[in-house]
């Protein structure tokens, strides 16, 4: 008795999202369009436009699980809360490069003239003014940094290499670990 009491909600939600993948995949309806200045989000009765001035933050989720790779792009928005795009739109990867170029391509020269003006600049965890690098309590002044190096993996890393030491001479490498979101402020 009770195997039916959890199996038949469980069979009804399964071929509700059975139907609903199928009815994407065989629709000529298109999902999400991409235009120069923004999107277009079809999921709904009513299609919800977003501009790419209006993104505040692109976050990226990718997760291998059996050797599939499964991806969320989630746009959070000024005005419009949240956008969560993920593998059931055709395409997903092509599609989040996209997002991923025209989100750098809109927000970059608002995030520069800001920095210039003197605005700290927060990637996470990490803060970037025209003085230093401040990472949570430490703080890094620009003179005392000899590189910096940005790994992109399934996270984000950077590296700051510092110049010398005086008494040894010898190079201070501090890691200030991984910056959790891909987007720029």
């Amino acid at each position: 008795m009770s195997i039916f009491l959890i199996g038949i909600p469980i069979l009804i939600l399964a071929i509700y999202y059975v139907y609903q993948s199928f009815s994407r995949l065989i629709s000529k309806k298109p999902v999400i369009s991409i235009y120069q200045n923004g999107l277009v989000d079809h999921r709904k009765d009513t299609p919800r436009t977003i501009l790419y001035e209006q993104i505040k933050n692109l976050y990226l989720s990718v997760q291998t699980v059996n050797g599939v790779r499964n991806y969320l792009v989630t746009l959070e928005t000024h005005n419009q809360g949240k956008l969560k795009i993920d593998e059931h739109v055709g395409n997903i990867d092509r599609l989040r490069t996209l997002l991923e170029e025209q989100f750098v391509t809109h927000r970059l020269p608002v995030v520069l003239t800001a920095y210039q003006q003197g605005t700290p600049i927060d990637f996470a965890e990490l803060r970037v003014t025209q003085s230093a690098l401040i990472f949570g309590k430490k703080t890094l002044p620009w003179s005392d940094i000899d590189s910096i190096d940005i790994y992109k993996s399934q996270f984000v890393f950077v590296r700051v290499l510092q110049k010398p030491d005086k008494k040894n001479g010898l190079p201070k490498i501090e890691t200030i670990s991984r910056i959790w979101r891909y987007f720029l402020p």
